[in-house]
């Protein structure tokens, strides 16, 4: 490329990141015109763009960094791994209890990131996996025990992590990932002593986490990974369950790990890596009662 080409390509780049310019990241028009001026060469100029938002984020000039991850998303707003990478840096950095020293501020990062990718849905090539990773973040809220203020606390995060996760396994009825999430949220997360008070209600939440499962199997070819996934659920609540939890279970503690050892060897028999093994624990926690 001689020197005048490269002096077009460089105004028309300004010319773009001006216009870009005062946009949140992921606000950018319909009609980019960052898009149309590059065209077939969008791609590699916004990975080009990747490469110098990461170097304004380690010198720490955030503003630069944002006005280049919007050109950046202007360029090729297809890249769900862009979309995904500046969510996850404000959610988990910005917005991470050990590094922003303001609670407020820790909730406006997490609620910008989840905004940001909720913006990427309409735009990104796998949408399912930005619906997941706002369902992840929310996960991370609660698993923070209050550091990250939200509404309801640890259980409100929790509950509002759910739709996005069923979002999830609409815009992508064959993804595993989604699947196991939406039933590791209602299994497992929602089924836990420190969310859930009730006997009732963490017996109904395992079956709920169950039942998702069931309904995945319909949809996924991965199914000894689906498998495993119940075997983790049930085995996890005959560890962690109460007398009273064990008594509204048809068979109590016995029951859940036999039916977990079940789950373990239908995953295994399906090849599962690490089915095996989990059999083996399961078997021996089993034993251990008798």
């Amino acid at each position: 490329m001689n020197r005048r080409s490269r002096l077009i390509c460089w105004i028309l780049l300004a010319g773009a990141l001006f216009l870009s310019m005062g946009a949140a990241p992921g606000q950018g028009s319909s009609t980019s015109l960052a898009l149309r001026l590059f065209g077939p060469v969008s791609s590699l100029a916004a990975g080009w763009q990747w490469v110098r938002v990461r170097s304004a984020l380690d010198h720490g000039r955030s503003d630069l960094a944002y006005s280049r991850a919007n050109l950046a998303l202007e360029l090729d707003p297809g890249s769900t791994g862009a979309w995904s990478f500046l969510a996850a840096h404000m959610a988990n950095d910005r917005g991470s209890p050990f590094r922003q020293p303001e609670p407020i501020l820790r909730t406006r990062w997490t609620q910008a990131a989840i905004d940001l990718l909720e913006r990427g849905e309409d735009r990104a090539r796998r949408p399912a996996e930005l619906a997941s990773q706002c369902g992840t973040i929310l996960v991370r809220v609660a698993e923070y025990g209050g550091e990250i203020p939200w509404p309801g606390g640890s259980a409100g995060a929790l509950e509002d992590a759910e739709p996005h996760f069923e979002r999830a396994t609409r815009l992508d009825p064959t993804s595993s990932e989604a699947w196991t999430l939406l039933a590791a949220l209602r299994g497992l997360w929602l089924a836990s002593a420190e969310v859930t008070a009730s006997p009732q209600e963490r017996v109904a939440a395992l079956r709920a986490g169950l039942a998702t499962l069931d309904q995945a199997s319909e949809h996924v070819t991965d199914l000894g990974g689906t498998q495993f996934q119940r075997g983790i659920l049930l085995g996890l609540f005959a560890d962690d369950g109460s007398p009273a939890d064990f008594e509204l279970w048809p068979g109590g503690q016995k029951s859940l790990y036999g039916a977990a050892i079940e789950a373990f060897e239908a995953a295994e028999a399906k090849g599962f890596p690490a089915a095996r093994d989990a059999r083996l624990g399961a078997q021996q926690a089993l034993r251990s009662l008798q």
